[in-house]
């Protein structure tokens, strides 16, 4: 990934990455957070999940960031999470569930995936 080296150092750097190249949007609409019953204290507090769980799919599943052989544990995860949600925690289940998803699947943009995912993807756009 031609960015990688953004994500892996500074996390602003990471952000404005993803956003130059339209994978992560600015910020979320915030009709679409009220319509769905606000889960969390604001979209700043979405926005910084999201940008947690791209980290942790690369932490999990790209070979060649720089660590010492020991993938992310959950605890690490909730740990760098913590008092993010207004001052509050996620729920412990929630995050638990996110790190048990990617750590058991890679999160793959439909522009890498193989064959027919691909083709129909490429189609739409």
């Amino acid at each position: 990934m031609a960015g990688a080296k953004h994500l892996n150092s500074k996390s602003a750097k990471g952000i404005q990455y993803l956003q130059e190249n339209g994978l992560l949007v600015d910020s979320l609409d915030p009709t679409q957070f009220k319509c769905n019953d606000a889960p969390f204290f604001n979209t700043d507090t979405a926005f910084t999940l999201t940008y947690a769980v791209i980290m942790l799919n690369v932490d999990q599943h790209n070979k060649n960031v720089k660590r010492q052989n020991i993938l992310m544990a959950v605890d690490e995860f909730k740990r760098n999470l913590t008092k993010v949600n207004g001052s509050q925690d996620f729920e412990s289940t929630m995050l638990e569930e996110i790190h048990q998803a990617i750590r058991s699947e890679e999160i793959v943009m439909p522009a890498e995936q193989m064959g027919l995912v691909k083709d129909n993807y490429l189609w739409k756009v």
